[in-house]
């Protein structure tokens, strides 16, 4: 993660290497999100305040939406968070293998 843009974007680089098996990334907001039509877009506001996600790459994945689970550990009681909701991008095999490029 960095700060862009004369500090005012953050980017978040997530890499996966070695590994051709499907992956879901997750972010819990407790934010109103609204997709693009692409779904490669994600305006998020909370309390007056925008924050835009945009997936860079690769192409052919998107942005989801889920509830949000708890790990199996915490109880149901405690799992709760009522108006939170969960970011998702899946990557199925054929994406999920990267080659970092120095």
């Amino acid at each position: 993660m960095r700060l862009v843009a004369g500090r005012q974007a953050v980017l978040l680089r997530d890499e996966l290497t070695g590994t051709t098996a499907t992956a879901q990334w997750r972010a819990n907001t407790n934010a109103t999100m609204s997709m693009s039509a692409d779904s490669r877009t994600c305006t998020m506001t909370l309390n007056g305040q925008t924050m835009i996600a945009s997936i860079r790459s690769p192409a052919g994945v998107t942005f989801g939406t889920a509830q949000p689970r708890a790990a199996t550990s915490v109880p149901d009681e405690l799992a709760q968070d009522p108006g939170t909701s969960v970011l998702t991008i899946d990557l199925p095999g054929a994406f999920a293998r990267f080659d970092r490029l120095d």
